[in-house]
């Protein structure tokens, strides 16, 4: 653990905004390709791995997020 992936994590997590979902995504992206590559590709990169990783991570989150209004 370093100090710049405790900044990188802080960045991320006020990326967290769950009224915008976009923002979430990014920043799920960051996690699993690195926050260069969503730099490099402007939003969430085209690889394979990271567009379902993206995709479940988010599709949970409105699940258990749903769960929790309740």
């Amino acid at each position: 653990f370093t100090v710049e992936s405790a900044e990188l994590s802080d960045r991320m997590v006020v990326a967290i905004d769950p009224a915008n979902p976009g923002k979430l995504a990014l920043a799920v992206a960051a996690y699993n390709a690195g926050p260069e590559a969503v730099t490099r590709h402007g939003g969430v990169p085209p690889y394979e791995e990271t567009r379902s990783y993206v995709e479940r991570v988010l599709r949970l989150y409105k699940k258990y997020h749903a769960d929790f209004r309740r």
